[in-house]
């Protein structure tokens, strides 16, 4: 019995996620640079608890309004269970707090699914790895045989 295993190895998705925002100096679009804090909370109001670190991206430049930024908050905090994006901001020139935005928004679940995904799939190329090793251990030692 002959056992062919091809191994290539793909890096892994990541944790982290593009979010695109739209942002109102006033009743205008904003235009110029903005500090943002993003933090996650496990509920959608007062009584939720912070998950995880916060976030800071300084000096994004908002054109029109409309900003993204790359956010990765990492696996720890990305679990499944729901959670929630607070948006904090503040002119890129400032060092001051930052004004929280009203809107608390709720993380989508396909941003979720993809990191139990990628979690689920580094977690079988680990044990793919194991029996490889396993296989090639037990091949040498019989060809010493």
């Amino acid at each position: 019995m002959a056992i062919l295993v091809s191994s290539t190895y793909s890096a892994p998705l990541g944790t982290a996620t593009t979010y695109q925002g739209r942002l109102m100096d006033g009743d205008s679009p904003a235009d110029g640079e903005y500090d943002f804090q993003f933090k996650l909370y496990d509920e959608p109001n007062e009584a939720g608890v912070q998950q995880g670190s916060t976030f800071n991206v300084e000096d994004k430049q908002v054109t029109n309004g409309l900003f993204m930024v790359k956010l990765n908050f990492g696996c720890s905090v990305l679990t499944g269970d729901a959670r929630w994006l607070d948006i904090g901001v503040r002119p890129g020139a400032e060092t001051g707090a930052f004004t929280t935005l009203n809107a608390i928004k709720e993380l989508e679940g396909r941003n979720q699914l993809l990191i139990e995904q990628n979690q689920k799939m580094s977690q079988r190329l680990e044990a793919l790895e194991r029996i490889v090793q396993q296989h090639q251990f037990s091949s040498a030692k019989k060809g010493q045989q």
